[in-house]
């Protein structure tokens, strides 16, 4: 065989192909679709991958920066999902203390790679096809490869099936579009309604169970919000079947007083499931029917939906002002992120209006209800609202909506990647976002906000470019008399050294220098890890630093790291003599609710009592003592409390 061609198995003809190096190379996007045209399996695709040298064609094409070819091997069902070293490896000693077993951060995919250079149009079509709402090759006209025993999305993302997260909403509105509301979909009796809601492992059905006079599996359905009121058997319900069948045994009439107690709840969920206004406003009216909004229902118990969640990932905005307007429903409650999924993670249940799907209309009713603690929520990935926003691609005119009187505060919070909003726009290519926050930077000019930058240590490449009609930067335009304000002037100017100030008080509260901190504690100083000085002290065991610290500057105790762990989550995770200082000097004159501070799992600073010693919390302590305020890892800032414990951490 030439050794310039690649041999490709399809069907019982083999077609040699050209090395797609050379072509890709040349950024010869025609000779491409050639070459590639008859390519229809994924037998194919992964021959070519295999031959191809030095990594895959579409990180290659990425690294020629040819966007248009990039387009065109993802919607062939080219992988995304293989991972590379940067050359040189940055792996050294500390980084792999830091990760341990787990997957170094400086690998890369096409992903990454394609944010990095800023191919916008690739690295978005890259995340639709993972988040599995669209496949490869709805771009094309011509044949794509088909892939028969796993998804396409899984070729672009590892092993894992997105199928999951497709909102059960969707799923019941497509399945509802095909067969109708209220026709029966199963021989169990079951609605299509139902079925698209409820997860697919529950055996037996309804109907089943009351043959089988199975109390236990009544329970499991009925918490799944499985329907009563449609004729399942001869024209009957199955109340009216349960009531025939109740003489049969004890566990009989258990399953009929099951759905006895559980009709009205019922109903009132499938008014909102079907989106019924007018039977849902009936219901309403009654005070009992009313306590039960907040009901949850789902495989993930106490994290399981309501109605509420369940009515704004319908988009249904009328459903959402009759549960509101109830003043029932509890908004601060956490949800799963995906009811189809049971290892779902949590969200605040604000943020379901922030999915990319949700009608604008919808959040702008929510958001004049949510209590402004939510705020400061964030979701798995420490996203806090207007991250979340960011990332699920909402329009320009829903984030201009969200920015309308938005704190200044809530521009410079970062998700767990250690990002702002501005970095997370740019990463996705989000111009009109980034205009849209610069914006709303210069709004708040002459404010004395300014000094904020150097005080959370932001990246003052990215800060010097933000500028004004006539091209002023932040600095020119806090000098200007009439525009100015000294503190931003001063904070400006002598950036370097506030950072040196905010780096020298992290390391004396590390190491229990009472009399520096007395100097240095000018200001919330906040890294880029989320770290506070009183973060360190309290991680470092420095109760009598913490004390200081909190005299002069009490909101320290506020101010929770990019996953949103409190220092009061860090208290909790110190052994336990340890731990009953630290927490007495935090609680003493803290103001009320600061113990119910939740980090982005939803876990209270007491639930990390009972995660000590784990791999989880062992290695966000040792964070904390090791990570440098730009997030380097390298050795402790201050002398280990006793018991601490460093990497390898044990399972």
């Amino acid at each position: 065989m030439d050794e310039n061609k690649i041999a490709v198995q399809s069907g019982p003809k083999v077609v040699y192909l050209l090395q797609l190096c050379d072509l890709i190379g040349k950024r010869d996007l025609t000779a491409i679709k050639g070459l590639l045209h008859s390519i229809s399996s994924y037998s194919d695709v992964e021959a070519v991958v295999s031959a191809f040298k030095p990594k895959d064609p579409v990180v290659y094409a990425i690294e020629k920066g040819d966007e248009s070819i990039v387009i065109y091997l993802v919607e062939k069902g080219f992988p995304t999902n293989l991972l590379y070293k940067p050359d040189p490896d940055p792996c050294d000693r500390w980084c792999k203390q830091q990760h341990g077993s787990d997957q170094c951060p400086a690998l890369y995919d096409a992903l990454s790679l394609s944010r990095g250079s800023q191919l916008t149009r690739a690295s978005q079509l890259i995340m639709e096809i993972r988040d599995g709402t669209r496949n490869p090759g709805d771009g094309l006209t011509e044949k794509r490869a088909m892939k028969t025993k796993t998804t396409s999305a899984q070729l672009h993302n590892g092993d894992v099936s997105q199928d999951g997260f497709k909102t059960s909403a969707r799923k019941a509105k497509d399945r509802i579009a095909q067969v109708g509301l209220n026709y029966i979909d199963s021989k169990e009796g079951e609605t299509a309604l139902h079925l698209a809601i409820r997860s697919n492992d529950l055996q037996p059905g309804l109907l089943k169970a009351l043959q089988n006079s199975n109390a236990r599996a009544v329970q499991r359905l009925l918490s799944m919000w499985c329907c009563t009121e449609s004729n399942i058997k001869n024209g009957l319900p199955a109340l009216d079947i349960a009531t025939q069948l109740k003489d049969k045994s004890p566990e009989a009439q258990k399953c009929l007083k099951l759905i006895q107690n559980n009709r009205s709840r019922l109903q009132l969920v499938h008014a909102v499931l079907s989106e019924d206004v007018n039977t849902l406003q009936k219901l309403l009216k009654s005070d009992r029917v009313q306590q039960m909004i907040n009901t949850r229902y789902g495989s993930q118990g106490r994290s399981g939906a309501t109605l509420l969640s369940q009515a704004i990932e319908q988009g249904s905005l009328d459903v959402v002002k009759i549960l509101i307007k109830t003043g029932k429903c509890n908004l601060s409650m956490r949800v799963s992120e995906c009811m189809t999924d049971k290892n779902s993670p949590t969200v605040p249940l604000y943020f379901k209006s922030l999915s990319k799907d949700c009608p604008t209309e919808v959040w702008r009713f929510v958001s004049k209800y949510v209590d402004l603690t939510e705020d400061f929520e964030k979701d798995k990935d420490g996203n806090t609202p207007v991250l979340r926003a960011i990332k699920n691609v909402k329009s320009l005119e829903f984030m201009t909506a969200l920015f309308r009187g938005l704190n200044f505060n809530r521009l410079l919070s970062r998700n767990e990647k250690g990002q702002t909003a501005r970095e997370l726009a740019a990463e996705l290519g989000r111009t009109d976002i980034i205009e849209l926050i610069d914006k709303k930077i210069l709004s708040f000019c002459g404010q004395g906000m300014y000094h904020m930058f150097p005080v959370t240590f932001q990246k003052r490449r990215s800060v010097s470019t933000i500028t004004d009609r006539a091209g002023r930067n932040l600095l020119e335009l806090s000098c200007d008399v009439e525009t100015g304000n000294e503190i931003d002037k001063q904070a400006l100017k002598h950036w370097a050294a506030i950072e040196r100030l905010g780096r020298q008080l992290f390391q004396a509260s590390a190491e229990g220098n009472i009399g520096s901190i007395e100097q240095l504690n000018a200001s919330d100083y906040t890294d880029r890890n989320g770290f506070t000085a009183l973060t360190r002290a309290v991680v470092f065991n420095q109760p009598a630093v913490a004390k200081e610290l909190l005299v002069h500057r009490p909101e320290l105790r506020m101010i929770g790291d990019n996953l949103n762990r409190y220092p009061l989550h860090y208290a909790f995770s110190l052994s336990e003599e340890q731990s009953k200082q630290m927490v007495a000097v935090i609680l003493s004159n803290a103001q009320q609710g600061i113990e119910h501070r939740r980090d982005k799992d939803g876990r209270e600073p007491a639930e990390y009592m009972a995660l000590r010693d784990t791999p989880l919390v062992l290695k966000m302590l040792h964070d904390a003592r090791t990570l440098d305020a730009y997030g380097k890892p390298g050795e402790p800032m201050g002398p280990l409390p006793d018991g601490a414990i460093i990497p390898p951490f044990a399972e």
